[in-house]
């Protein structure tokens, strides 16, 4: 079932301020809305499986973007729900090494970034640190920070890079995934020239850019793991605006990541990166439970959340160059409207919506077997949040809470297809098999093989049943089985 042309109409209008590549979109002034929904749905039954484990000990999937680690940033609400990650974008080489050579960590802001790092590992979170911000000094493209160092630069940042290692990837920090930039792939002419986005992008180039990218990976890589033989070396987060097969949203910077392993012919990229990160955002359509991203093509009634669509294409590229690194999304969530701040974006059924789509985004990160999915982020980018202006969980964190205590560790098994119209992830959680159940076509009647353990809503309220018949609809189910 294709979309309608109203859901389309809603998307697009949502897409047109943001410009090329979406980069608009990014503009991270992180205005946090004022505004939040009451709570919509009586949680305070909501009945929660025990957990035990520290996150570092049990990592999974469940990750999480904050602008600050501290508890006025929301710290115990992330603890509370037992994040394995938290990625902070915070690291500006161009404020460390004003002067080259010279490395000004005794600063203020480097001593704030300090004590967060302190604060994540010291509660068991694996932080991914974003470095970017080029120098005067070595920018390519003068003035703009967010863009390309210069060639003769590259060593230069690649020993920053090792002084930062260095410094951050032993205790107290722990730090030991490390991204370089933050969406590269922008076009500087869509980006402000001091933005925390990346603009590495270019136009003039076939694979716009992303060979240059690889020259400075291939230079960084051993640094790094000269510094620390752990740490991993994380791409920047991919934008990925558009598509290849999309004609309407024609983007030539989705050629950017196999000009990164095609490496200006060398052909050898993928050797000097760990782990490949991307970013992926849905869009809400204005009614419950709808919601997609048409520059992917993928939609609540199809293909779910779009990190799917973005997985295969990432891995038909690395498969054409021999390489098979693991993903991670290091920035995914719904969004809604221009801003967040339209009417459809403050009501009931988008905050439920956004409930739904938590379950679903974290039981198909886990289907895909990604290292984390960072939701971005905790207090919120056009409606994003998890948690009000007074740090108050919304529907969207109870639902993450919960999916996170109840696929706790769990192993992905299968997508179950006797059903048709729902979806199925069924995982081994080593106590229980969980089955993670929606529907794409609104409410249906199913025949189960037999009556579960235990059913729980999205939030985890229990549901009493009897008998083999379950009602499924657009809003997620947790089932559980014995082991066989």
């Amino acid at each position: 079932m294709k979309r309608s042309h109203f859901y389309k109409t809603v998307f697009l209008g949502s897409l047109a301020v943001s410009g090329l590549f979406l980069a608009v979109l990014h503009t991270r002034v992180q205005a946090i809305s004022s505004q939040s929904p009451n709570r919509m749905e009586n949680q305070e039954n909501a009945i929660y499986l025990p957990f035990a484990g520290s996150p570092r000990t049990m990592n999974t999937v469940f990750g999480m973007q904050m602008p600050e680690i501290n508890d006025e940033h929301g710290l115990q609400q992330v603890l509370d729900a037992k994040s394995s990650w938290v990625r902070r974008s915070n690291l500006e080489w161009a404020l460390v090494e004003q002067v080259e050579g010279q490395y000004d960590w005794d600063q203020s802001n480097i001593a704030a970034l300090e004590q967060e790092l302190i604060q994540a590992s010291s509660n068991g979170m694996e932080v991914i640190l974003v470095i970017h911000q080029t120098p005067v000094w070595a920018q390519k493209i003068p003035g703009y920070s967010c863009g390309p160092i210069k060639t003769e630069k590259i060593t230069a940042f690649a020993n920053f890079v090792f002084q930062a290692v260095s410094r951050y990837s032993a205790p107290p920090y722990d730090v030991k995934y490390w991204q370089i930039w933050n969406e590269p792939e922008a076009d500087p002419a869509v980006v402000r020239p001091t933005s925390r986005l990346g603009c590495w992008g270019d136009p003039n180039d076939p694979f716009f850019g992303g060979g240059y990218y690889g020259e400075v990976v291939k230079e960084v890589y051993p640094k790094l793991k000269e510094a620390n033989p752990t740490a991993k070396l994380v791409l920047g987060g991919l934008l990925l605006a558009c598509s290849p097969d999309i004609i309407s949203c024609p983007s030539p910077s989705i050629r950017f990541f196999e000009g990164i392993l095609n490496r200006n012919g060398a052909m050898d990229g993928g050797r000097y990166l760990d782990l490949i990160a991307f970013h992926s955002y849905d869009h809400y359509y204005g009614k419950l439970g709808h919601y997609g991203n048409a520059n992917w093509d993928s939609s609540w009634d199809e293909e779910g959340p779009a990190i799917a669509s973005k997985a295969f294409f990432i891995r038909k590229v690395m498969r054409a160059y021999g390489v098979d690194l693991p993903l991670m999304v290091t920035e995914a969530a719904l969004l809604c409207g221009k801003t967040g701040k339209e009417d459809i974006c403050l009501k009931t059924e988008f905050e439920k919506t956004k409930a739904y789509y938590v379950a679903q985004l974290y039981g198909t990160s886990l289907a895909e077997g990604f290292e984390t999915t960072v939701w971005y982020h905790i207090l919120g980018w056009r409606k994003s949040e998890l948690l009000d202006k007074d740090l108050n969980p919304l529907l969207a964190f109870d639902a993450y809470k919960f999916a996170r205590e109840e696929l706790q560790n769990g192993t992905f098994q299968r997508r179950i297809t006797d059903y048709k119209g729902l979806v199925v992830y069924e995982f081994n959680r080593s106590d229980r098999i969980i089955w993670l159940i929606w529907s794409q076509v609104g409410e249906k009647k199913i025949n189960l093989p037999n009556t579960p353990l235990k059913i729980w809503d999205v939030y985890g309220n229990p549901i009493e049943k009897t008998g083999h018949d379950l009602i499924v609809t657009l809003k997620p189910l947790y089932l559980e089985w014995r082991l066989p």
